[in-house]
């Protein structure tokens, strides 16, 4: 078994409204009603849970090693919930020794409470954001520690573990101080350390990029597959 812990790209965010356009012949209008932040898992039916299911990249990863995988339950998330989880991990999986590893998605550090009041400053001015150089050494020492919390989580059950990000910062982190988990990304034969920059470079890869009139920039199944692709790489090299 694999577990995925991630935010909304891992759990497949957006894949039913490819299923709405391509076989139920929705209106973008209709779509965009589930688009963030509208959307509602709620209204996914069967068959569209079923379609986000077999094509986000945790299912297709699992598919690959003729493994079950498991992801956290809901939509979205944060990092500070993935290190919870792996904290309690008793309460949450009574048996591990099915588990054969790991695979967490880091997402926008912003996103952890503590760090909510610098959400709408980030937000409005985007790339052009820079922290002083106070700040970067707060926020690097905080990714590193919350990145040492899971690793510490993971060596006390025994169990190995991959990780990439949505985002450069643990990207970076990743890289340079845990090699041997980190996953590197590729597409169109070249590497990143996170997948935020593959959608700018490739719009094609999300929702709102390969249907002009779509509002959701999640990633579309094109998008699930260059992931999957990167990770069964990642862990064929450490098989």
């Amino acid at each position: 078994m694999i577990v995925f812990l991630g935010d909304s790209f891992t759990w497949g965010q957006g894949l039913p409204i490819e299923k709405w356009i391509q076989t139920d012949n929705l209106s973008f209008k209709e779509c965009n009603k589930f688009s963030p932040p509208e959307y509602s898992c709620e209204s996914y039916n069967y068959e569209d849970d079923n379609y986000r299911k077999q094509n986000h990249f945790p299912n297709l990863v699992a598919q690959h090693f003729n493994k079950s995988y498991v992801t956290k339950f809901g939509n979205g998330g944060n990092n500070n919930d993935i290190v919870d989880i792996l904290q309690n991990f008793g309460c949450h999986f009574v048996d591990i020794r099915g588990i054969d590893y790991f695979v967490i998605q880091f997402t926008d550090f912003v996103r952890d409470p503590y760090f909510s009041f610098t959400q709408s400053i980030i937000h409005e001015q985007g790339d052009s954001f820079k922290f002083n150089k106070d700040l970067d050494k707060f926020f690097e020492d905080y990714i590193k520690k919350q990145i040492e919390q899971i690793d510490d989580c993971l060596k006390d059950i025994n169990k190995k573990w991959f990780g990439f990000s949505w985002r450069e910062d643990y990207g970076k982190i990743l890289k340079q101080y845990y090699p041997s988990n980190y996953i590197p990304l590729s597409h169109n034969n070249k590497l990143y350390n996170n997948f935020g920059k593959i959608l700018q470079d490739d719009h094609y890869l999300t929702l709102a990029g390969k249907w002009d009139g779509i509002e959701d920039g999640h990633m579309n199944s094109d998008g699930h597959r260059v992931i999957a692709n990167s990770i069964i790489n990642k862990i064929n090299s450490y098989l």
